[in-house]
């Protein structure tokens, strides 16, 4: 029960951030995340546990609001980490994913993994 309730109230906290985030989000972060998040979504990366929900939620409640030049930008953001992916080696892509990432892993947007503390989460 004590789970449920702390799980409930994550979600809330993080569905409240996103929803704070998304109202402050500029062009130039839109495209960022826009990058991010495709960087993040690349098949060979998908063993990294890296999550990006919290940023996708952010990114769609924005699309209707930002002007086309906006979402171009954006879309060309992602094409360009598409193109990285396909001729980058993996480590090198990893360093990409983590610099597009870094700001909305720092807002709770996005989780590469670690703990708060910045170290990897113990073994039960």
């Amino acid at each position: 029960m004590l789970k449920t309730i702390v799980l409930a109230a994550a979600l809330a906290a993080t569905s409240l951030t996103a929803t704070a985030f998304a109202e402050d989000l500029t062009d130039a972060n839109y495209a960022t995340a826009a990058r991010c998040i495709a960087l993040a979504g690349q098949p060979q990366l998908a063993s990294d546990g890296f999550d990006v929900a919290g940023l996708q939620a952010a990114f769609h409640q924005q699309a209707g609001r930002r002007s086309p030049a906006a979402r171009a930008q954006a879309r060309e953001a992602e094409r360009a980490a598409n193109r990285i992916a396909r001729r980058s080696p993996e480590a090198i892509l990893r360093v990409q994913r983590e610099q597009a990432c870094s700001a909305f892993v720092t807002m709770g947007l996005a989780n590469n993994g670690q703990t708060a503390a910045g170290s990897a989460p113990s073994m039960p």
